[in-house]
Parts: structure tokens; C-alpha cells; sequence
């Protein structure tokens, strides 16, 4: 699972097609409203996904 930020200054959301290209079996989750640290921006997002 790859995690991005749409909002994210630090990652550009441009650069997550090269991280899918270096790890094809992951999946990219976007999340909106997002910066670079998602579990600071939306943490009950970032821990649903995590745990389930």
C-alpha cells in the first residue's frame, strides 16, 4: 500500500506514478485534503487503512 497526499509539498503527487513503477504490486491510496503527513492530516483515515 502506498500512501499520498494530494496536498503533499514534500512528495509531489506527480511522483507517485514512479513509486507504482518501483513497487508494482502495491496499491496507491489518495487522499484528499492531504499534505505530506497523512497520519497528522487525517489519522482516522491513515489507521482504518492500516488496521482495518
Amino acid at each position: 500500500m502506498i500512501g499520498w497526499g494530494r496536498q503533499d509539498r514534500v512528495t509531489l503527487p506527480s511522483q507517485a506514478k514512479r513509486a507504482t513503477e518501483l513497487v508494482p504490486e502495491a496499491t496507491l491510496l489518495w487522499f484528499d485534503r492531504c499534505g505530506h503527513f497523512r497520519h497528522r492530516d487525517q489519522p482516522k483515515k491513515t489507521a482504518q487503512l492500516i488496521f482495518g
